[in-house]
């Protein structure tokens, strides 16, 4: 008697190789379809990190200030104007900050401790009335910076105060002299 022990072993790889060649097809699909995922996700995760980004990183504006102007000289101690081009759109003194930027570091000296209002473009500060650290009117928390005679710019910045996430608008001064 003959048995076909030959024909069920091709039966069995012809399975086996149907097996894996379907296996190779499902795990190749899913991975494509994860390579499109992960492009999607990497999209969205940029497009999240630019608008994070736009928020913290100030959109630089061309000189917005009228005085101080370049060359002006500002006594040791004085009283000056600091005039803007135009007014704060928000009311904030909390979110709206001017800063005197040290030009040879260009490093912020300290913040003027003016509070901005919306509508006005002009206040007065007094070239040593400035504080190393700004803590939005908690008193105890502002300590005066010493500000020596130099080169400096104002910096001025301004958030949307109506959802405390819009973007900063930031603009500097032209250079003037303390002394």
């Amino acid at each position: 008697m003959k048995t076909n022990k030959g024909f069920a072993s091709v039966g069995i790889i012809i399975t086996i190789i149907a097996i894996l060649a379907v296996g190779s097809v499902a795990y190749y699909a899913g991975k494509s379809s994860k390579k499109i995922e992960n492009k999607e996700e990497t999209k969205n995760a940029t497009a999240q990190d630019e608008q994070v980004t736009s928020l913290i990183t100030p959109k630089q504006l061309s000189s917005c200030f009228i005085s101080p102007q370049t060359g002006e000289t500002w006594p040791f101690g004085s009283t000056n104007t600091i005039q803007l081009k135009n007014a704060p759109v928000y009311n904030s003194h909390c979110s709206n900050t001017f800063s005197l930027i040290n030009t040879t570091t260009n490093q912020r000296a300290g913040y003027l401790g003016i509070q901005s209002n919306q509508g006005q473009s002009s206040y007065p500060w007094t070239s040593t009335d400035t504080i190393l650290s700004f803590s939005c009117g908690t008193s105890g928390d502002e300590f005066p910076a010493y500000v020596s005679p130099g080169q400096y710019k104002i910096r001025f910045e301004e958030q949307d105060t109506v959802s405390g996430m819009g973007p900063i608008i930031s603009c500097e001064s032209d250079t003037f002299t303390i002394q």
